[in-house]
């Protein structure tokens, strides 16, 4: 089956999601037989919600930062969405099942805020992207990602402020090893921002998470503050202050031993020698005698 336009001809190799409000295929170019380039291409099934959907799209045909949106248009009265289809390891899995250190996962926390700014992509489809499932990591961190417009219905109701709780959510994802340590104020009063709706834009939200990875690459700051990391840090402190004590006591014993070893020396033993021989000559006893 194919979808036909003006300008591009897709080959439908899967329907990946099918609701009341629009049908999602996973599609290729007729003329790319090995499909090295896919497309996400969304029927807009609900003529209603298409109507209000066509000027947001139109506008982003112009929008060329906004390279994940490939083109829209129409056929038989319902609307058509087609993205780039980009995929690799979901954040959710990516974090789940690797090892990712703090600096890996910053990095992983940069790079998605840069791809939002270099998109310059509607609040609805960021509010759309932002989810552990949808965010997909590359071997190199590099970010991309899944639309699935499951939320398109309710898209004139997002705003920023939506936008930073997803952000939040994320985030929070990110710096869960973090925050159930304690170990950085800084990690909850980012979260707060976002969560209270501070910044009015993506380069806020990202000048402020700069900042808070200057802070973080501090190791000072990541300390954890749980109870039993704050009993260690006080037996520490303790063995620290007593260990100089420790040292001058073992000293100080050694050198009072040292003393008394000098001053009052064990008496020497008589020690009995038995010679038998002397040279040549044999040395026998009281009754034997001597003879060479």
């Amino acid at each position: 089956m194919t979808i036909q336009t003006l300008k591009h001809q897709y080959y439908i190799l899967q329907k990946l999601d099918e609701t009341e409000a629009l049908i999602r295929f996973l599609c290729r170019e007729e003329k790319d037989a090995r499909g090295k380039h896919l497309f996400d291409i969304f029927q807009i099934r609900d003529r209603e919600l298409a109507v209000k959907l066509i000027m947001v799209f139109m506008e982003q045909m112009s929008n060329r930062a906004f390279e994940d949106f490939f083109e829209c248009f129409s056929r038989d009265g319902e609307l058509y969405l087609v993205f780039v289809h980009k995929e690799a390891v979901p954040l959710a899995q990516k974090l789940e099942e690797e090892s990712c250190v703090l600096k890996e996962r910053m990095s992983i926390g940069r790079n998605i805020l840069e791809r939002l700014l270099l998109l310059k992509m509607p609040d609805m489809l960021a509010y759309d992207v932002l989810r552990p499932d949808t965010i997909q990591v590359t071997a190199a961190l590099d970010i991309h990602f899944l639309y699935t417009l499951s939320e398109i219905r309710d898209y004139e109701t997002v705003t920023m402020e939506k936008v930073e709780e997803r952000m939040a959510d994320v985030f929070s994802l990110l710096f869960q090893r973090e925050l159930s340590l304690e170990s950085s104020p800084d990690i909850p009063a980012f979260l707060e921002q976002l969560r209270n709706g501070q910044f009015t834009d993506y380069r806020q939200v990202y000048e402020a998470y700069l900042r808070l990875t200057e802070q973080l690459e501090s190791a000072a700051s990541l300390k954890p503050n749980t109870v039993w990391f704050r009993i260690w840090e006080k037996i520490k402190a303790v063995l620290k202050r007593a260990r100089p004590a420790a040292v001058a006591l073992l000293v100080a014993a050694l050198a009072i031993y040292l003393i008394y070893s000098i001053m009052y020396p064990a008496p020497a033993q008589n020690e009995a020698y038995d010679f038998q021989r002397i040279g040549t000559v044999e040395i026998r006893d009281s009754e034997g005698g001597t003879e060479g």
